[in-house]
């Protein structure tokens, strides 16, 4: 049962960042190339970004359940979504044969990802705060000051 219940959350989170990198994939390609003329994602573009959205989504939910260091953790989403980025659009893309074009896409790739990494780590810490803030503190060791005990 708990297999399925996090199957359907990788669905679901896939079915998300699908839609959501579609949208930003038609939008910039409009913006970059212009309004005269018309860029559409092609089928197999769009199986890859199903497919990415798929397994960045599964890669997701392994490493949130994960018990590592969160270093470690972001370490290790970084190093499975460059994979699955290189694979989906680089390899199947048939950007391979260009050295140059695959370092400048893939250094593209990574600046995105520390600017979304930080932005993530950014409203968990701040949303951690907000949480402590609001719990009241509760001693853990006996104050001496109370201590009714005779020596």
């Amino acid at each position: 049962m708990k297999l399925l219940r996090r199957f359907g959350n990788v669905v679901r989170s896939a079915c998300v960042w699908y839609t959501a990198l579609t949208l930003v994939l038609y939008v910039g390609g409009k913006l970059a190339s212009g309004i005269e003329r018309e860029w559409i994602l092609t089928l197999p573009m769009m199986f890859a970004v199903l497919a990415f959205s798929i397994l960045f989504s599964a890669v997701n939910d392994i490493v949130l359940h994960t018990a590592l260091h969160p270093a470690w953790k972001l370490l290790l989403h970084y190093a499975a979504t460059a994979m699955i980025f290189y694979v989906l659009f680089i390899v199947w893309g048939g950007y391979a044969g260009n050295p140059s074009s695959v370092f400048m896409i893939l250094l593209a790739f990574t600046v995105f990802y520390a600017i979304a990494a930080s932005l993530y780590a950014l409203v968990r810490h701040l949303l951690s705060l907000r949480k402590n803030s609001e719990q009241q503190y509760d001693r853990q060791f006996h104050d001496r000051s109370d201590d009714t005990r005779k020596r």
